[in-house]
């Protein structure tokens, strides 16, 4: 069986589309994203992988999930990236496994990258210095409808 599933499904852009939402509506307003959320996701995640492909789902689940945990683990702990993005992009992939998931991950640090040069360049422009971090959820979310208008080709 071929590992690299090369679509979304429906189900999987829905469950993702509403947790992606949640998520960048708690990282904007609260700064942080919830444990609850994101363990949630984890469980849904795996429900859907299972349901859709058995226990070859499983196995993928536990391929996406690895994949950003070393990664988004690596960037964590270089202070790239606060913890709550690193969990929820972990449960990102066991919902779009390996290939999705490193996908999402590659768009989304574009994505924060173009904003976090523009507000650094603002802030530096307006006040003479720069902030320190950017909530990422908007770029995850952003990311995220990039790999929808996409399709196919990032899958």
């Amino acid at each position: 069986m071929d590992w690299q599933f090369l679509y979304m499904s429906l189900a999987v852009k829905i469950v993702l589309a509403v947790f992606v939402s949640y998520s960048v509506c708690f990282d904007l307003y609260r700064d942080r994203i919830p444990n609850q959320l994101t363990r949630m996701m984890m469980f849904e995640g795996l429900f859907v992988q299972v349901a859709e492909y058995g226990t070859d789902g499983f196995t993928l689940y536990l391929k996406g999930v690895g994949a950003l945990f070393l990664v988004t683990g690596l960037l964590y702990l270089l202070k790239a990236m606060r913890g709550g993005d690193c969990k929820f992009l972990i449960a990102a992939g066991g919902l779009l496994g390996p290939k999705g998931g490193i996908w999402l991950l590659t768009l989304s640090m574009l994505i924060g990258a173009l904003i976090g040069i523009h507000i650094l360049a603002a802030d530096i422009h307006r006040t003479g210095r720069g902030r320190h971090y950017l909530h990422f959820g908007l770029p995850i979310y952003l990311g995220y409808l990039a790999m929808l208008l996409m399709g196919e080709y990032v899958m």
